[in-house]
């Protein structure tokens, strides 16, 4: 879990903080947990107990994590527990943009009304790409040119799909 603060460790923090059995990381601007921890940490919290106490159950000096840590801990392991991937230690690396399996698109409605709301949106979605460059070329003049070459506005470019 990586915890954005101003709050650097130093050498020796970073040795006791990587001391405690319930540490799985720690550099110099962050501290990861282990699974255990964390579970720990959601509970107790979810319980009522304050973080600045669950932090001292756990063996840690709440002093040296800051009081930023201390409140964005908490708001991280619940977001974590709520995630798709669940509680986890270390990271889990997963792509920006989800790409559909073979089954999963096998799996897509291929009816004629889902095929043509399908392209409506595509021309939709093309429409306001447009709309948007639009936008930011009057914003920031010297930079008229759409990817495509056309001008006009876009919108009126894609006629609605009817078939």
């Amino acid at each position: 879990m990586k915890v954005g603060t101003s709050k650097k460790f130093t050498e020796e923090e970073i040795q006791t903080l990587a001391k405690n059995p319930h540490t799985l990381s720690v550099t110099e601007n962050r501290i990861s947990f282990t699974l255990e921890a964390k579970r720990t940490i959601l509970e107790q919290y979810g319980a009522g107990k304050s973080m600045r106490q669950v932090i001292k159950d756990l063996g840690y000096d709440p002093d040296v994590l800051g009081k930023g840590r201390l409140k964005s801990i908490a708001k991280n392991i619940q977001a974590e527990s709520e995630s798709e991937h669940g509680l986890h230690e270390g990271y889990v690396r997963t792509a920006k943009r989800k790409r559909l399996s073979t089954e999963e698109i096998k799996d897509l409605e291929t009816d004629e009304a889902s095929i043509i709301k399908l392209k409506n949106e595509v021309v939709y979605l093309r429409a306001e790409m447009e709309f948007l460059k639009k936008s930011h070329n009057r914003r920031y003049p010297g930079s008229e040119a759409s990817s495509d070459g056309r001008a006009g506005f876009g919108i009126c470019d894609y006629p609605r799909v009817t078939e």
